[in-house]
């Protein structure tokens, strides 16, 4: 188990970078209110946002079976 926990942090950072890509985004995009508030005031906006939120647990679940390994 030594061995191989180095061997698998690369895919714990990149589940790490995933999981903070949308929130981080959403923060910059927030200094420039003119973006977001389409994301929150727009049904299609909403709908975009509940896919990108969809689409995030998919990535992380993913990326959390690739770097499980079974002994």
């Amino acid at each position: 188990e030594n061995e191989v926990r180095p061997l698998t942090a690369q895919g714990r950072l990149s589940a790490v970078v995933i999981a903070l890509l949308v929130p981080i985004s959403v923060g910059i995009l927030s200094l420039f209110p003119g973006y977001t508030e389409v994301l929150f005031q727009t049904t299609l906006g909403n709908m975009v946002l509940i896919v990108a939120g969809i689409l995030e647990l998919i990535g992380a679940a993913i990326v959390s079976r690739l770097v499980r390994i079974d002994f």
